[in-house]
């Protein structure tokens, strides 16, 4: 015996687009908990107008996507929403079921790559901001370990090998900055006593973005200084 199937039906009814409708209404609330969001931190950390154009200006893919988002939802809750009229006034200027199957399918895809980018960003910006606090601790105990050196020993290390020697700790410093880029040096001021030159963001000596320290700089004191502050955040 044949099984009989139930023919498809093209367009939804209006209790069915009663409650699609209501679904969709809640990602338009989602949208505007984004905004919230901004808002409150924001709020939170009292920024000031100008900080808000800069947060806006390197952040502009994600304001310009909560804006996408916003446009989309707001559109597909108005469409429908006439739809729900159309099926009221039984107009044949309908939407096929499928078409709002595939608009409603879309939308919670679209709130997840957008939550997931904005989490995978966030994470990746606090890792590369702990690595560069450790890059500046690091500079700092070398720092610290070339002043002991030459108090001790009365003249600079020959070699990083030398100053390890003594400091045995910077170790990890060196190999996580790049030991083959570190110069230390005498100063060619009298004042100053020595000369440290750090790689900058290309991990490359002899470049513009060189950091060069002497004991006029002190890292160990910028360091905490700017371990607090981000406390304080």
């Amino acid at each position: 015996m044949t099984k009989q199937v139930a023919p498809q039906q093209d367009h939804f009814d209006s209790d069915a687009l009663l409650t699609i409708r209501e679904s969709v209404r809640a990602f338009q609330k989602l949208d505007l908990t984004y905004i919230a969001a901004v808002g409150a931190i924001v709020t939170a950390f009292k920024l000031s107008s100008s900080d808000i154009i800069e947060m806006t200006a390197q952040l502009w893919i994600a304001v310009l996507a909560v804006l996408v988002l916003l446009a989309y939802d707001t559109i597909l809750e108005k469409v429908i929403f006439l739809d729900w009229i159309a099926s009221q006034q039984q107009s044949g200027k309908r939407l096929s079921s499928k078409t709002i199957i595939g608009a409603i399918s879309v939308q919670p895809v679209i709130h997840l790559v957008f939550i997931s980018t904005l989490v995978a960003g966030g994470l990746g910006y606090a890792l590369g901001s702990n690595s560069r606090m450790q890059i500046y601790k690091g500079e700092a105990a070398i720092q610290v370990a070339v002043e002991h050196f030459l108090i001790k020993e009365k003249h600079l290390p020959k070699s990083i090998e030398e100053l390890e020697s003594k400091s045995p700790y910077i170790t990890k410093y060196f190999d996580l900055i790049g030991r083959s880029e570190i110069l230390i040096e005498s100063s060619t001021d009298a004042v100053e006593k020595y000369r440290i030159t750090f790689p900058g963001s290309d991990g490359k000596i002899g470049t513009p973005d060189d950091e060069i320290v002497t004991d006029a700089i002190n890292l160990t004191k910028m360091y905490e200084e700017m371990r607090s502050s981000k406390k304080g955040d």
